[in-house]
């Protein structure tokens, strides 16, 4: 099953990390696994990335950004400031999933996403000191939250621990192990966890049947 997945980068949100997650889209598009739909804000490092990636993209620049402190009503502003292009885009594309790599092209798509009830999924690399009341129910409504290598699921708030779970807890990540096959087992949990936003729930459990397995 290939699934169309939208992966918006902001350059304001570049780190050592963004060049690991435009290589595993290039591996997931490689093995077929996703058709991948990328979107930057502007052009910077991340566009030389995704060039040399030879992965094509599209540019959509958003006037104001939501930022991971912002007060309530103040990130209510930003959004109706930015948004409209990303309105546009949902109009023109079919998007089966969204997959955030930061915190801050997490804040303003998925606000998107869920008015177009399409599900999003969150790479998290780096743990904030404090997410806001918008971060929060951001985070809370997110489909699910990977904690990438050096990331505790325990250290994070509450609200949204139940909806995290750790790459290394799933998948051999061990340092011993070659990079060919931890691309193929990074892959292969990516593709599990995209397919299983569109499996359909058994038949015992949907008609309340005995479940005898």
């Amino acid at each position: 099953m290939t699934v169309t997945v939208l992966y918006p980068f902001f350059e304001e949100a570049y780190s050592v990390n963004t060049e690991d997650a435009i290589e595993m889209i290039k591996n997931l598009t490689k093995k077929g696994i996703v058709n991948p739909l990328i979107v930057i804000n502007k052009t910077g490092k991340i566009s030389k990335l995704l060039k040399n990636a030879r992965l094509p993209y599209e540019e959509t620049y958003m006037a104001k950004l939501v930022d991971a402190n912002d007060f309530y009503f103040k990130a209510l502003f930003k959004l109706m400031m930015s948004t409209f292009p990303l309105f546009r885009y949902f109009r023109t594309h079919k998007v089966d999933i969204v997959h955030c790599f930061d915190l801050l092209p997490l804040l303003t798509w998925s606000n998107v996403a869920k008015m177009n009830r399409t599900p999003y999924v969150y790479s998290i690399s780096k743990l904030e000191e404090k997410y806001s009341y918008y971060a929060t129910l951001m985070l809370q409504d997110a489909k699910k939250i990977v904690c990438t290598a050096g990331i505790s699921k325990e250290k994070l708030p509450p609200k949204i621990r139940s909806k995290a779970i750790s790459i290394s807890d799933r998948i051999e990540t061990s340092e011993g192990l070659d990079k060919k096959s931890l691309d193929e087992n990074i892959s292969l949990f990516w593709q599990d966890i995209y397919t299983s936003f569109f499996k359909k729930p058994e038949f015992s459990r949907t008609t309340g049947l005995l479940n005898n397995n």
